[in-house]
């Protein structure tokens, strides 16, 4: 069932944002760092703070996987 909505979900949980999104913005300080799917912010940070952000995370990759399958 799709309902073609939008919704913006504000979370600093990367595993909650894998369950939910298609597609992730991370912001720091109100600015847009990187916006794209899960797995391009975890395979091609576009600073070092995505790619510390992502890691901070328990088995980031773990939930990259689910998020993906």
């Amino acid at each position: 069932n799709r309902l073609d909505k939008t919704v913006v979900m504000v979370t600093t949980d990367i595993a909650e944002a894998a369950f939910f999104a298609d597609y992730v913005v991370l912001m720091r300080d109100g600015q847009i760092i990187q916006q794209g799917t899960l797995a391009e912010l975890a395979h091609t940070p576009s600073e070092p703070f995505v790619e510390q952000f992502i890691n901070a995370q328990r088995n980031p990759l773990a939930n990259l996987d689910k998020a993906l399958a």
